[in-house]
């Protein structure tokens, strides 16, 4: 499982439905081990924040823009985040220039579509709704593309609002809402109906506070004093409103509040400013839904609607409520849980996160196993989602590919073994100078030779890394003992390629690295005496790297064998051809295994070393392969023997 870095921006924490949803995605995607930041102005829901990093910003709720903009900046500049989900319409606007194209925003309500607010409205380049009418209000009112909007859920925590019902002789009542002006209706039409109600037969508790609360008090005032054996309470605002529901028999009120009050297992009436939807039950349940439980588009909220149902309720027994209050808790379970709310805005960061990477390596410079393995990387990230794949090399510097480097999009370093200085300092350097900028990175391939400078200059690099897909044990170990937390033992990703179909031939490839000075000679005698023993008629030597090409026209001439060269696709359909493949060349011994033709690497070049070792620990029978050096005088080609066994075992690696 990937692990995200997660910064998510609302304008404070204090006690509220959206706020919640904020704290319990939070803390769910902590324990899922997700790393998450919340920044906000602060709030009461602060302290419920469990496992997550909080910076408080006060200019959050003073709006003053410039200050705000500039703490943001330098945090953002400090601190890499994978995604960036902002919660409220101020928070996205203004997180906008910092994610980068990362931006999730959740949508929790309609908002006021009027000028200027409008110009000010940002909905992400991803967008959660948390209901399908707002999902259709986002696409009808501002435009919003239809495949940028997920609707999630409202997940509840099960756990902490769970039931604790103890018998009682009053049925006890718990409304849960803001006292806002936009909020409060339900709380007040509960007062007038609890004046109507028996009182010896229930207790009523009122829990929230906003600019309508002193008007809610007057009101509260004025029935405890016509009536003072009247059981109410009013409690304001508080932050653990779990534990006032467990006990809860009736609960009154909309949206993430009555989906608390389900998971407490209390019987609901859905009742808010925006509508009226009476006794919740499950099997009626898509009417609530379309609405987020808002009760949008319904009948007026009254006084008489409510004395009515609750009459209602009051009538019935106390088994008779626990078994509605038990019905709508397994409601609860099966649709708004915090697991699914986690999985929706995983989904959303994956989906974000995957619409380009970057491809780094030995690209552009006519070398066949390169190639061949950007083919084969670029396969595999499309299979994992990713929308494109972007190439990146010294010899074709993309700016489109510098842009999304920039711009923080994944990015793979993949190759042969491009973490070595063997042959060249700068190429290191050019890897480590773009990969050591990537705000995500995956490493495919081997490693070494190394310097001993050369090692510490990669150790940073490994750390950073988020996993290296090393192609055989001993890359696997030398990455490990060099600090590289996450190592995966895989096989070279050219071995999941679609290979051309083998034919019946006794063709011998040669495919010989250009030898050192010294060695020339050794080489030369080497491929004569092939040629000589196995039949000229039979050789043909293959091209793979333009640096190649000069030694290689000597081996022909000197042998009388013909010599091709060309692409990738060319060197595989004579490849299918051969009977058995001898080559210096790492990839012309992995396309062998490939399409099951025996081979021959030779001992000189480290990573043909690790292979054919990393072949003979994975297969018992592999006579199919082998080292040779230039001293050696084969007399006998290699056995097929174990080879579609050896060939199995390294694909399923992958």
């Amino acid at each position: 499982m990937r692990i995200y870095r997660i910064c998510m921006v609302t304008d404070s924490l204090d006690l509220g439905g959206a706020e919640t949803h904020v704290t319990s995605l939070a803390g769910k995607l902590a324990a899922m081990g997700h790393e998450v930041t919340v920044i906000s102005g602060g709030g009461r829901l602060v302290h419920t924040l469990s496992g997550v990093r909080h910076i408080t910003l006060p200019y959050f709720k003073k709006r003053f823009l410039p200050r705000l903009f500039f703490k943001l900046l330098v945090f953002f500049r400090k601190n890499k985040f994978d995604i960036i989900h902002a919660h409220t319409r101020f928070s996205a606007f203004i997180c906008r220039p910092f994610a980068k194209g990362r931006l999730v925003v959740t949508a929790h309500w309609v908002f006021d579509s009027r000028f200027p607010k409008r110009q000010f409205t940002y909905w992400g380049n991803q967008t959660l709704a948390v209901s399908r009418d707002i999902a259709e209000y986002l696409k009808g009112v501002y435009g919003c593309k239809e495949q940028r909007i997920t609707v999630t859920v409202n997940g509840i925590d099960s756990e902490q609002f769970a039931p604790q019902k103890e018998r009682s002789k009053k049925r006890r009542i718990v409304c849960c809402t803001r006292m806002d002006a936009d909020r409060a209706d339900a709380a007040f039409a509960l007062l007038e109906a609890a004046r109507q109600l028996p009182q010896d037969e229930f207790s009523l508790t009122l829990i929230g506070d906003g600019n309508r609360f002193e008007e809610l008090t007057l009101a509260y005032e004025k029935i405890k004093k016509q009536d003072k054996d009247c059981d109410i309470r009013l409690l304001g605002g508080v932050s653990n409103v779990a534990t006032c529901l467990r006990d809860a028999d009736i609960f009154v009120g909309v949206s993430r509040a009555a989906l608390e009050g389900m998971s407490a297992g209390c019987a609901v009436i859905l009742a808010g400013n925006e509508g009226y939807l009476s006794v919740f039950r499950p099997k009626d349940a898509h009417i609530a839904e379309e609405s987020n439980f808002c009760c949008r588009g319904a009948e007026e909220t009254t006084v008489e609607r409510l004395v009515q149902d609750l009459s209602y309720l009051l009538r019935l027994s106390q088994e008779e409520l626990l078994k509605m209050g038990k019905a709508n808790r397994e409601y609860i379970l099966r649709h708004y849980t915090v697991s699914r709310m986690a999985q929706d805005a995983l989904s959303v960061y994956q989906r974000i996160c995957m619409t380009k990477c970057v491809l780094c390596g030995y690209y552009g410079f006519e070398n066949v196993g390169d190639t061949l393995l950007s083919k084969a990387l670029t396969k595999e990230l499309a299979e994992r989602g990713y929308e494109r794949v972007l190439l990146l090399s010294a010899k074709k510097l993309s700016l489109r590919a510098i842009h999304a480097l920039h711009r923080g999009y994944d990015f793979f370093l993949g190759g042969g073994n491009l973490l070595q200085d063997a042959t060249s300092r700068r190429s290191l350097s050019f890897y480590l100078f773009c990969a050591l900028r990537a705000r995500y990175l995956e490493i495919y391939g081997g490693i070494g030779p190394l310097s001993c400078e050369g090692k510490k200059r990669v150790i940073p690099l490994l750390k950073k890394a988020e996993l290296f897909h090393a192609r055989t044990r001993k890359d696997a170990a030398l990455a490990k003992a060099l600090g590289a937390p996450r190592v995966r033992l895989s096989s070279d990703t050219v071995l999941s390629l679609p290979f051309p179909q083998k034919e019946k031939g006794e063709k011998i490839l040669l495919s010989l690295r250009a030898p050192a000075p010294d060695e020339e000679a050794a080489a030369l005698a080497f491929s004569l005496s092939i040629c000589r023993r196995f039949g000229k008629e039979r050789c043909f030597i293959f091209v793979m790297h333009p640096a190649d090409r000069r030694f290689a026209k000597r081996v022909a001439g000197l042998c009388g064998i013909p010599l091709f060269e060309g692409g990738a696709d060319r060197f595989l359909s004579l490849l299918a051809k051969c009977q058995a493949v001898i080559s210096s060349r790492l990839h012309a011994g992995i396309c062998a295994l490939g399409m099951e033709i025996p081979f021959l690497l030779w001992e000189g070049e480290e990573k043909c070393r690790f292979f054919i070792e990393d072949i003979k620990e994975t297969a018992k029978q592999s006579d199919f392969c082998a080292l040779f050096s230039f001293s050696d005088r084969p007399s006998a080609l290699p056995a097929d023997t174990g080879i579609k066994k050896a060939r199995a075992l390294m694909r399923a690696r992958i």
